[in-house]
């Protein structure tokens, strides 16, 4: 009987051993997998900041041309107030 339950034990043991060992390979690939979507996410986090900053900078681009606009726009308003004649199409040809 003494046997009997030494054996079992080492079954136990065994199969213990097993299952920790099915268990440990399960939790490599899991940090693996979790090693590379983290590279993913710092990857698209970079081009997200990129999209960004251009968008900024396209967006000031935008707004200094808007102002050169506006300037001109005034420019030529006060022009025609002063009394300068717009030419027309027959002063072009």
């Amino acid at each position: 009987m003494f046997s009997r339950n030494r054996a079992r034990a080492a079954e136990r043991e065994a199969a213990d051993a097993a299952k920790l060992q099915e268990l440990q390979v399960k939790l490599d690939a899991a940090n693996r997998l979790a090693d590379r979507r983290h590279k993913e996410s710092a990857t698209w986090h970079r081009y997200f900041l990129a999209a960004r900053d251009h968008s900024v900078e396209l967006i000031a681009r935008i707004d200094e041309q808007s102002e050169v606009i506006e300037r001109m726009n005034r420019n030529y308003d006060r022009a025609l107030r002063l009394g300068w004649q717009a030419p027309t199409e027959e002063d072009d040809q």
